[in-house]
């Protein structure tokens, strides 16, 4: 496995280590600077964007909470994640039910402040608890329609209406009677 000293980047595999921080290299990455092309944890962040006017104007983004390993594209509403765009791709196409959610594109950071890395470590371990507990089976949403729709009354496995039943029944007890008259012979 090959490491790449410029980005912190390994190559060979896909492994599920977080990026290292490109200044103090020894905490994982919290956001993506633009301008810089630099991934920062939070300290380092605060104390590169702090220094003067100019810097603090960088427009900087979350990192993926899915690899945390590139910068966040999306945030995902129903998940409540920063997701990268190959991330959401692989995501929210893995069921129809997940290719309804609600996603926008992420905002700049812009302000030092919203940088903890307590809140971070939160809203991670929030994702992978999310993540883990998905269902992607068929659940019935509402038992009572799941029992009228078991007594209701069909014909050739269609839902009839009650009077249609009726008149079936009615049809097939005609023609029992009229078979009975001929098939059988009186002695």
């Amino acid at each position: 496995m090959l490491k790449n000293e410029n980005s912190g980047v390994f190559y060979g595999s896909r492994n599920n280590w977080s990026r290292v921080c490109d200044s103090c290299r020894s905490t994982a990455c919290a956001v993506y600077c633009r301008a810089d092309s630099s991934f920062l944890c939070a300290g380092c962040d605060t104390r590169m964007h702090a220094a003067n006017l100019l810097a603090s104007r960088h427009k900087r983004v979350w990192i993926c909470e899915a690899c945390e390993r590139s910068p966040a594209a999306f945030l995902c509403k129903a998940d409540a994640a920063s997701l990268c765009t190959s991330c959401d791709a692989d995501i929210h196409s893995a069921s129809p039910l997940a290719c309804r959610h609600h996603r926008v594109p992420i905002m700049t950071i812009l302000d030092t402040s919203q940088l903890t890395p307590m809140d971070r470590e939160a809203r991670v371990l929030k994702y992978r608890e999310k993540k883990k507990n998905r269902k992607f089976e068929k659940t019935i949403r509402y038992a009572l329609r799941k029992v009228y729709a078991e007594t209701r009354p069909r014909i050739k496995g269609r839902f009839a209406k009650r009077t249609d039943v009726a008149e079936e029944d009615q049809m097939l007890s005609t023609q029992l009677m009229a078979d009975g008259i001929y098939g059988i012979v009186p002695s």
